[in-house]
């Protein structure tokens, strides 16, 4: 994982890839801090929405983006 602040995670994109890819690693470490306590940024979800805009599966992976980012925090750029 990347980087803690107050009790969240803070992911980047490629751990956001290996997450909604099913890295077992990955997602067991999320299983051990806490789906409530993940978090990551405007421009982290940026690139994803590029990435899946972009893919051969566009609309199977906007939907699991979407699915992905509904259950996370997403911080914002003031």
């Amino acid at each position: 994982m990347t980087k803690t602040y107050s009790n969240n995670v803070l992911i980047d994109t490629n751990h956001c890839s290996t997450i909604i890819l099913g890295d077992p690693n990955i997602v067991r470490r999320v299983n051990e801090v806490g789906d409530n306590n993940i978090a990551t940024c405007v421009i982290v979800q940026s690139e994803m929405t590029f990435m899946m805009e972009k893919s051969q599966r566009k609309e199977n992976n906007l939907v699991r983006l979407t699915e992905f980012l509904k259950d996370i925090r997403i911080y914002h750029i003031t």
